[in-house]
């Protein structure tokens, strides 16, 4: 179990600022989820940390120790993608070995270990089968078996579960946290599904334009968010304009009512505009008789719209403080039909004002890096150079090398499904043959004549 600390991170794409100087703190085996709107920089801070990009300056620690020198390989953290990235020729335990095969591990020792994950995923009985012979949850669970196989110091996941169907997607997200609970590993979780980040995460960062707008526990992001931002982006609330009485008895007076702002934060001057925020399960709707008034505190309204939800149905409400909307007890809801007349009460308890919207910054898009500059910008993007530098590509590829006993099936005309046992299965040491696909890779020296054989030399030509 490893701590992770980000400092002061900032990464540009030309004009566009992704991320704008990220700090936070994990600490040993806890789970925090980065939640945010697309182009947040929620995936750049993650691409950062696993070493696949590199920051305009700042810091990201690992144990204490700056890791922004290494390379992506010698980092010692385990990745999940978005999509599956499994070698499609090789079976689901060849796919979670793989990591353990670079690190030259013997057969006997990665085998056992890939076993016991795929059995930790649920899929100890589809060991055998290559990506295509397994549905899209089957792989995902493949691809985070395949990344702990190496037991690393930090998982990292990258919206794992965005592709698959949402009943799958609510399994998988609980599995994902049973095993990090019983590894006890460190893991840092990206995702825009606020649901799935709340019901996961020991704590959530919730991101925009770069930066961690709020940072606490998923009762305290949903139950006492501190932005509007915030409170608009995980789940669903309720915006009231009001004009404040007091401030010092914290009264807001929003069209007929007088409501008691709860929060000890309300520091508004008397007469001063503010917008309150309420969830829709914290505005009570009661019938009213025909020509009835609603009671003291309460305004009258009507239902627009019924929502079934299931246990809940959401019901939208005309008022004189605009458009609400409320959550009841779907038992409640068969009494209420479009334009039944409602008494609705706001529990004061519940009301925040909060930093307007409007006062935040616009979330932009994360450029592509690999595109060019704008014509209008000509200033070169200076970025700094962290770890082992990346070869240039040859001109020409070089042959491709005869693949390693027992890994992957052979390649032929593109027909899918394996042909019998593979080659040299189950060992490490070459087959007597010598080539266990049968084949010898070619000598690129010398070119290919129809006809010609490796134990006789082409005939010369007249």
């Amino acid at each position: 179990m490893s701590t992770v600390q980000l400092r002061g991170l900032r990464r540009t794409y030309g004009s566009v600022v992704a991320l704008d100087h990220l700090d936070l703190n994990i600490t040993s085996g806890e789970f925090v989820s980065l939640l945010g709107p697309s182009g947040c920089g929620k995936t750049t801070a993650l691409r950062i940390v696993a070493g696949f990009d590199w920051p305009d300056s700042g810091d990201v620690l690992v144990d204490g120790h700056d890791v922004l020198g290494q390379p992506a390989n010698k980092r010692d953290m385990g990745m999940v993608f978005q999509a599956y990235s499994l070698f499609p020729n090789m079976t689901a335990q060849q796919n979670v070995e793989f990591g353990l095969r670079i690190r030259k591990q013997h057969h006997e020792q990665r085998s056992k270990r890939a076993r016991e994950l795929l059995e930790l995923v649920g899929l100890g009985s589809a060991m055998d089968r290559y990506p295509r012979q397994m549905s899209g949850g089957q792989q995902q669970r493949v691809a985070l078996a395949r990344s702990l196989a190496i037991e690393p110091k930090v998982l990292l996941l990258d919206e794992p579960l965005s592709a698959l169907d949402a009943k799958v997607r609510v399994q998988l997200r609980e599995e994902v946290r049973r095993i990090q609970l019983e590894l006890g590993i460190t893991t840092i979780y990206v995702t825009h599904d606020q649901e799935e980040a709340l019901s996961i995460s020991d704590r959530v960062a919730v991101m925009s334009a770069g930066r961690v707008e709020q940072l606490g526990t998923p009762a305290q992001i949903y139950s006492g968010p501190r932005t509007a931002f915030v409170a608009n982006f995980v789940g669903t609330m309720n915006k009231i304009e009001g004009v404040v009485v007091s401030r010092q008895d914290r009264s807001v007076r929003c069209g007929p009512v007088t409501v008691i702002v709860a929060d000890q934060s309300f520091s508004h001057a008397a007469g001063e505009t503010v917008d309150l925020y309420i969830r829709p399960e914290d505005v009570r709707v009661t019938l009213l008789a025909d020509g009835a008034r609603p009671p003291a505190g309460s305004l009258e309204g009507r239902v627009t719209s019924l929502t079934f939800l299931g246990p809940v149905t959401r019901v939208g409400l005309q008022t004189a403080l605009g458009t609400l909307l409320s959550d009841v007890s779907s038992a409640v809801a068969l009494d209420l039909a479009a334009d039944t007349p409602v008494a609705v009460e706001l529990d004061s308890s519940s009301l925040r004002s909060l930093v307007s919207a409007d006062s935040l910054q616009p979330v932009e898009a994360a450029a592509d890096p690999n595109e060019p500059e704008p014509a209008g910008d000509t200033t070169p993007e200076v970025v700094p150079i962290y770890g082992a530098p990346m070869e240039p590509l040859a001109e020409t590829p070089p042959p491709r090398p005869v693949s390693e006993p027992g890994w992957g099936e052979p390649l032929g005309d593109g027909a899918g499904g394996p042909q019998g046992p593979e080659p040299g299965e189950g060992s490490d040491e070459p087959s007597d043959s010598g080539d266990p696909s049968g084949l010898k890779a070619a000598d690129p020296a010398r070119p290919e004549v129809e006809g010609s054989s490796d134990s006789a030399p082409p005939a010369a030509s007249r």
